[in-house]
C-alpha cells in the first residue's frame, strides 16, 4: 500500500531521529507525504474501532513557524452512510535514545483533522487545507478510518498528501 516512495519510504527513521534538509526551496519547505495512493477499507466492523495508518512519522518541523496541510482526494467510490476517513498531523518525538519508540501528543493535533465522507466528497477530484498551528520539532502524519455505525463493502478511495512549512 505504501510502496510509492512516500515519506517514510524514501527517509526512514533514522534521518527522522537525527534531523535531514527535505525540500527546501523558495521561501518554504515541501515535504511529499504521499503520492496518489490507494486505500481500500471493508467496514467488517460497523461501530468498532478506529482504523489509524501512519503515513509518514519524524518529520523535522523545527524550522518551522507555521504551514499547511493539504488532501488531494484523487477518486472515491460510494461509502456506507457513516463512514469517515480522515487525515490527522500530530506532535511527536523520536529520540536517539530510543529511536524505536515514538512518543505522540493524541491530544494536541497540530491541525484540525481534515474529515472526508460522501457529504464532503460526493465526487472526486478535491482539495482539503487545513493550517498547521502548535507545531512541535517533529510530526506524524496518519490517515484514520471509522465505519460508523453502517457496514459496508469495499470502500475505497485515492489520496495524495503534502506539508508545506514556512521557516522563520
Amino acid at each position: 500500500m505504501l510502496s510509492r516512495l512516500g515519506f517514510d519510504n524514501r527517509m526512514g527513521r533514522v534521518p527522522a531521529t537525527y534531523g535531514f534538509d527535505v525540500g527546501r526551496g523558495g521561501n518554504g519547505y515541501l515535504v511529499n507525504v504521499i503520492p496518489k495512493t490507494d486505500f481500500s477499507f471493508d467496514g467488517r466492523a460497523p461501530g468498532g474501532t478506529d482504523q489509524d495508518v501512519p503515513i509518514a512519522v519524524g518529520i523535522d518541523s523545527s524550522a518551522w513557524v507555521s504551514g499547511v496541510i493539504l488532501v488531494r482526494v484523487h477518486s472515491k467510490n460510494l461509502w456506507s452512510g457513516t463512514a469517515s476517513l480522515s487525515v490527522l498531523v500530530q506532535n511527536i518525538m523520536i529520540v536517539p535514545e530510543e529511536p524505536d519508540v515514538v512518543f505522540a501528543s493524541t491530544t494536541n493535533l497540530v491541525s484540525s483533522a481534515i474529515s472526508i465522507t460522501n457529504l464532503t466528497v460526493p465526487a472526486a477530484p478535491a482539495l482539503f487545507v487545513s493550517a498547521l498551528a502548535t507545531m512541535g520539532p517533529q510530526l506524524r502524519v496518519l490517515v484514520r478510518f471509522a465505519q460508523g455505525a453502517t457496514a459496508g463493502t469495499a470502500q475505497t478511495i485515492a489520496i495524495g498528501v503534502d506539508l508545506v512549512g514556512r521557516p522563520a
